[in-house]
This record gives structure tokens, C-alpha cells and sequence, in this order.
């Protein structure tokens, strides 16, 4: 067993399929289908099995799977830990964030990084939660993620950066109170995600009531698009509408008395060993994050503050 035949094995069980593997690999299907076969005889156990036209893995491949994600890792960092000293940070960095959270920070993120950094390559996963992100995380499908915390993990290291407040969401030229009664929400038709997604298991719980949901989706534009029609309301961070409320495309309103807030953390896993690249591109985010609230772009509190800022 070797590198090169662990990372053709992690390739098809994320592909889930030899031509599109053999595709990214750049290599004929032939050869990887007999290397894959050399490795099932070296474990001694069938790793890969047909499921309809895709390939899947064994029980003895998820496990493979997952240490083959960790050795491909413990390669790479030794790779960058032996050359560090000599040369700039280089490789790619998998950075998950929600959509809500791309919107604001992703272009000056990028920005940044391709000057400071422009041999590091970034690879952008969005994730349509924050369990989607953290299970990349834990599986080492990212090496870091932005997102909105509900709740501590203990495989995951997560430092807070900004408390963002909840707006609702309405079409342009929707006339309410500044500041909407709980009540009141109950009775608007809403665009929201479906659960399990975070935003809506946070609101359920949080708020305690049934509310109207007309529409659910778990994707952005989509539900962007139809408040801007008129069909409903949505409840987003003001980050994600931030160019839209300024444009009046949109208008937002507070809930008043709820504290709905919730933490934006930067973390990575605990057991995957950081490269250069990935440690620098650690430190820029947290370094953006700070900027664009300090400009005031990204309205937010910070941790353990009262008042928005």
C-alpha cells in the first residue's frame, strides 16, 4: 500500500464512480481499476461494491476511508513541516462556509489571500448548515470552516468571533414596527429552511411557537428571490442581506424581546495536523473577519458585548 494508491482510493469514494475518478485523476480507468484491485488483495478484504451505476464503499472501506484521509494529511503536513523554512506557504487550504457567511466574506477573504499568499490555492466548499460544515470538518473533507454555532463540539477547536443578530426578512416596501413582536411572526408567511437545517431547529426551538412556513429552502437565491416577489418573509443574519437592505431591495426588521443571535466561530478539527498554508490562511480569516467589522460592513457584536457595533 502506498500514497498514490490511497489518494486514487479516496478520489473514487468521494466520486463515487471510476470514470469520473479516473477523469480528475487524470490517469486511464484500467490502471485505476488495477490498483484499486491491488490494494483490496494487500487488505484482504473487498473495499469498493456496485450500488446501481455508482460505486460505494464496504463496512472495510469507510474505515479505510477515513485513515487514508488522515495518512493522505499526515503526508501533506510532513511535506509542509520539511519545507516551510525554505519556501513560502504553498499547497490548498478547503475553506467550508454557509452561504449567509460567503456573501460578506468571501471575495475580501480571497482577495487577501492571493496577495499575501498566492501559491496556496483555495479550495471553497459551501455547506448548506453547520452540521454539513463540521461533519467535513470531523472527516477531513475541509481543513476549515466559518459558520454559525449552536452548540460546542468536542472534536471540533472553534474560537468565537462575532455574535450576529437575526433580522426578518421582507419584500421591498413592507411597512411594520422597527422592532416585530414575536406574536406578530407567527402570523407572517415565511421562506425558511426545512429542518434539520440549523437556522430552522434554532428558530423552532428558540421561539417556541408554530410558525407559518409557506415555502422551504435550504438554498439561498432561491429564498432570497421570493421575498424580494413578495411571497414571503425569511429570518437571515443581516450579513447576507447586507448589499440588498442598502439597495432597499430589501427591508429588516428586529424581533423585539428575543435574543435571537447566534455565534460565528472559525474552527478546525481537533486531530488534523495544520500545514504552513493552512495556519496562515487561519490567521487572515480571523483577521478579516475583524476588519470588516471594525469598517462596519459586518454588523455583529463581539464576543461578550451588549450592544451591536
Amino acid at each position: 500500500m502506498d500514497l498514490k494508491q490511497l489518494r486514487y482510493f479516496v478520489s473514487i469514494a468521494e466520486l463515487g464512480s471510476f470514470t469520473r475518478a479516473s477523469a480528475h485523476l487524470r490517469i486511464t480507468q484500467p490502471a485505476l481499476s488495477r490498483q484499486m484491485a491491488r490494494l483490496a488483495v494487500e487488505m484482504k478484504v473487498p473495499l469498493l461494491r456496485r450500488d446501481g451505476r455508482n460505486i460505494a464503499l464496504t463496512a472495510a472501506g469507510e474505515v479505510l476511508l477515513e485513515r487514508a484521509r488522515f495518512l493522505l494529511r499526515q503526508a501533506e503536513q510532513t511535506r509542509a513541516d520539511v519545507s516551510e523554512l525554505a519556501e513560502a506557504p504553498g499547497g490548498q487550504v478547503a475553506i467550508a462556509l454557509p452561504p449567509t457567511v460567503s456573501k460578506i466574506l468571501l471575495a475580501p477573504l480571497i482577495r487577501a489571500a492571493t496577495e499575501r499568499y498566492p501559491t496556496v490555492t483555495i479550495r471553497v466548499m459551501e455547506g448548506f448548515d453547520s452540521a454539513q460544515i463540521e461533519d467535513w470538518l470531523t472527516g477531513g473533507r475541509a481543513d476549515l470552516g466559518i459558520y454559525y454555532q449552536h452548540k460546542a463540539n468536542p472534536k471540533i477547536e472553534s474560537r468565537v468571533l462575532l455574535e450576529e443578530e437575526l433580522l426578518v426578512i421582507g419584500p421591498p416596501g413592507a411597512k411594520h414596527a422597527k422592532a416585530l413582536a414575536a406574536t406578530e411572526l407567527r402570523r407572517l408567511p415565511l421562506v425558511l429552511p426545512a429542518r434539520p437545517h440549523g437556522l430552522r431547529m434554532y428558530l423552532d426551538s428558540l421561539l417556541g411557537m408554530k410558525l407559518h412556513v409557506l415555502v422551504e429552502s435550504n438554498a439561498l437565491t432561491p429564498l432570497l428571490e421570493l421575498v424580494k416577489a413578495g411571497i414571503g418573509y425569511t429570518v437571515l443574519p443581516e450579513s447576507a442581506v447586507h448589499e440588498e437592505l442598502a439597495q432597499g431591495t430589501l427591508t429588516g426588521f428586529r424581533i423585539a424581546r428575543q435574543n435571537l443571535a447566534r455565534d460565528i466561530v472559525v474552527g478546525v478539527a481537533r486531530d488534523h495536523p495544520r500545514t504552513q498554508a493552512e495556519r496562515r490562511i487561519h490567521e487572515l480569516v480571523t483577521a478579516c473577519i475583524e476588519e470588516l467589522h471594525a469598517s462596519g460592513t459586518w454588523r455583529a457584536r463581539k464576543p461578550g458585548r451588549t450592544s451591536a457595533s
